[in-house]
């Protein structure tokens, strides 16, 4: 039976939002979201909050708010700032687990049928490029070897990129291949390097590419000394995907589509947002919204098997790079056997972006995109005091469970104190006479525990 289809739009968004917040409250009343391990519960807010984002309403957000509010969670600052933290995954939690190749192997995601999960292809050093269906789902991939789909391609090692150059609805495949001949004038080994266009002749749902490929689109970039890996992207943000190479000197070289979304047409130019940076030796870039923040970033694999993050400080339109290293870098102190070639794809379709890296050692490392939501904190004691009355006008009362000495502050919904004090026994008093209607958090902090409750201004 075939798949659905999803259409990720704002109103599937917003209904499997509504469905997130009224599964945790119904485990909130039900006491069973504290039978969850804490990875299990931190997992599913950070679903719930990305969701909310993506709808990119605050009112929505601060419904998520209130909803880890009730489920005994409260935190300070921005509770939607995101921290991209990759976690490697193994064994069966990697949907290559088993699967290995010769020599480099250099994978690449599309949706090929129409299925509404991810494919994967992958290239390797025989000339091949291997296609693995997802006969699983968006959520739970399981990939399956269906086998070479540019079986004319005269190569040695290939990199293959998937980019519906022609607009037509479906993936068209670029494979960049490089191999090696005999020179009987030199003598020696020559290598050859071309980037071999593949039309998808067949539909969203069944892929056919030609295996007659086809140079017109790339033929500027053919027989290229230094070319090596090539990356699409709408740089300027123009409606249509121009094209960047990686080459062998770390450099990058830029061809921009003059053409239109349907009718390309990559012109060479040395101006671009790269020009002058070197990103090492033998590169392999790939464009992602790391930072979910609307405009390209981009990472670079590179001959020594490291991982360079550079982050657009532009926007989607003028893009500028800037490296960043250290803990700036979430993949700082990550090293492969040679020529890394990453690919990022939301292969457990949670909204964010997971990572895979081709190595020369043949094998694809798998790991999972676990965004952590700054500024949480876990209420160590929900019942540490009660607020009354509430709603509150000109003054509210705060009662301690147990005398202990400590502070009471008011915060707005955003995180930010508005009024803070010292708390003076079992009973206190703090004036709200200067907020206005609407909702607001108190927080009482005490020894080494604190806890955080709703409060409703109504005048």
């Amino acid at each position: 039976m075939k798949k659905k289809i999803h259409t990720f739009g704002y109103a599937y968004l917003k209904m499997m939002y509504n469905k997130l917040v009224f599964r945790i409250n119904k485990m909130f009343i039900d006491d069973t979201f504290s039978t969850l391990s804490k990875s299990k519960q931190i997992k599913l807010l950070n679903k719930l909050a990305t969701t909310a984002k993506q709808i990119g309403c605050f009112d929505l957000k601060q419904a998520t708010k209130i909803a880890l509010l009730g489920l005994g969670i409260s935190f300070t600052g921005n509770v939607f700032a995101q921290n991209p933290t990759f976690v490697q995954k193994t064994g069966s939690d990697n949907p290559f687990d088993g699967v290995n190749f010769t020599s480099v192997s250099a994978p690449s995601f599309a949706d090929l049928d129409g299925d509404g999960d991810l494919d994967a292809c992958v290239g390797e050093s025989s000339g091949k490029v291997i296609l693995f269906q997802n006969i699983g789902t968006a959520n739970t991939p399981l990939l399956t070897n269906i086998g070479n789909i540019v079986s004319t391609l005269d190569a040695g090692l290939t990199f293959p990129t998937f980019v519906d150059i022609d607009n037509d609805g479906d993936k068209d495949a670029y494979v960049f291949g490089s191999h090696y001949e005999y020179n009987s004038v030199s003598g020696k080994m020559d290598e050859n390097r071309s980037l071999m266009y593949y039309p998808n002749n067949g539909t969203v749902n069944i892929p056919n590419f030609d295996n007659t490929p086809n140079s017109t689109i790339g033929e500027t970039v053919n027989n290229s000394s230094t070319s090596y890996y090539p990356a699409f992207v709408d740089i300027d943000n123009d409606g249509d995907k121009d094209l960047f190479m990686g080459l062998s000197d770390g450099s990058f070289s830029f061809y921009k589509n003059n053409g239109t979304a349907s009718n390309p047409n990559l012109v060479e130019t040395n101006t671009h947002p790269l020009s002058g940076v070197n990103a090492g030796f033998v590169i392999a870039p790939v464009f992602v919204d790391f930072d979910q923040d609307g405009d390209q970033d981009l990472v670079v694999g590179d001959y020594y098997g490291g991982l360079k993050y550079y982050k657009n400080t532009g926007n989607a339109s003028n893009a500028n790079f800037e490296l960043q290293s250290g803990v700036d870098n979430p993949f700082d102190g990550l090293n492969f056997t040679m020529l890394s070639t990453p690919t990022f794809a939301d292969i457990d379709g949670d909204g964010d972006q997971d990572l895979f890296v081709g190595e020369y050692s043949g094998k694809i490392s798998y790991f999972e995109n676990s965004p952590v939501l700054t500024g949480l904190e876990n209420n160590v004691n929900s019942n540490l005091f009660s607020l009354y009355p509430n709603p509150a006008t000109d003054k509210l009362n705060i009662r301690l469970q147990e005398l202990s000495s400590g502070s009471v502050s008011i915060l707005d919904m955003n995180g930010n104190v508005l009024k803070s004090q010292q708390l003076n026994g079992l009973e206190s008093t703090i004036s709200t006479s200067n907020l206005v209607n609407g909702t607001y958090l108190v927080k009482i902090s005490v020894e080494n525990n604190s806890s955080t409750k709703l409060l409703t201004i109504l005048k």
